[in-house]
């Protein structure tokens, strides 16, 4: 089972990486779906804090603000109940982030 979710995820991976740069088509809706439900929190980040996050950022090609995002999701999911779903759910997302940075 294990081997077909790899690979599943490895097609996926390289299906994005594909059509990554084709324009989305004609008839995809545009959505931002959590524009209406959030809010805007403001942090004090050293120096050293901010370009690393700028440079990991970089690195995996994603906003730093996303990253931050994702940073403190983790965070708090951590802290949440450990179920055998949530605890799933961190080792798949620790897993794509680990494939990110192996597969580049």
């Amino acid at each position: 089972m294990s081997t077909d979710h790899d690979r599943l995820i490895s097609d996926e991976i390289e299906q994005s990486e594909r059509t990554r740069n084709e324009p989305l088509p004609a008839d995809a809706p545009f959505t931002q779906p959590n524009r209406n439900h959030s809010s805007v929190l403001t942090v004090r980040l050293s120096s050293d804090m901010h370009d690393e996050l700028i440079r990991l950022g970089k690195d995996l090609d994603v906003p730093p603000s996303t990253l931050a995002r994702g940073f403190i999701a983790e965070g708090l999911a951590a802290n949440e109940h450990n179920s055998v779903t949530a605890m799933l759910s961190k080792l798949e997302s620790d897993l794509r982030r680990l494939r990110g940075l192996v597969i580049g």
